[in-house]
């Protein structure tokens, strides 16, 4: 599985337009410790909760969240899930991306996945396993 960057697609060649990125959310497992480490960088949140559960710091137009990764798609991982929302120009160009990120993640994300499963059932090293099923 070859890691080197591939050439993006022209934009004029897309079938959606990217407008914006509309905001970023991490869910992390050393929550104190992500707050310490984006207060350091970013300065203090803008928005805090009452709860003292979810962080904000605005970046721009758009936001910086964090919570809690109590819950997560990755819970062996930190962080242990990430969302961010996308903009496009229409409402026919968001079933278009979300096809396109489908067609990505089939070609390395699944993969990705498949191989760090077996990784895990099997105990072989990424490069092995690479190197088994090519």
């Amino acid at each position: 599985m070859s890691t080197a960057p591939t050439t993006p697609t022209p934009d004029n060649q897309r079938p959606y337009r990217i407008v914006d990125l509309n905001y970023m959310s991490l869910y992390i497992e050393y929550f104190q410790e992500a707050i310490a480490f984006y207060t350091q960088v970013f300065g203090a949140p803008e928005s805090i909760a009452e709860n003292k559960a979810i962080y904000g710091w605005r970046m721009g137009a758009t936001w910086l969240t964090v919570f809690p990764g109590k819950v997560g798609s990755s819970p062996n991982n930190n962080p242990r899930n990430a969302e961010f929302a996308v903009q496009v120009s229409t409402l026919a160009e968001v079933d278009l991306l979300h096809q396109a990120l489908i067609d990505a993640a089939s070609m390395c994300i699944v993969r990705w996945v498949v191989i760090r499963h077996n990784r895990l059932r099997t105990g072989i090293t990424i490069p092995e396993y690479i190197d088994r099923v090519g």
